[in-house]
């Protein structure tokens, strides 16, 4: 009985180390991403053309599109 026991601790251990490291890795791809997109976007922001705030823009260019599949995303930095 007590060599279940054991076996299920080491399994329980074995997948927490496990998703330990999918996390360790999902971070670190966040962090690596995160520099690199920032002096990307810092040097890109100057030549591309910004977005409009005009809501009635947005309403129409939605518009133009009707019958295709659609998706908008409201984006806040914090």
């Amino acid at each position: 009985m007590e060599l279940v026991a054991v076996r299920k601790y080491v399994e329980h251990v074995l997948l927490g180390v496990i998703l330990l490291g999918i996390v360790a890795l999902a971070l670190c791809s966040n962090l690596r991403a995160g520099k690199v997109g920032a002096s990307v976007t810092s040097s890109t922001i100057t030549d591309a053309k910004r977005y409009s705030t005009d809501m009635k823009e947005l309403q129409n260019k939605f518009n133009q599109d009707k019958g295709k599949v659609r998706l908008l995303l409201l984006l806040s930095p914090s």
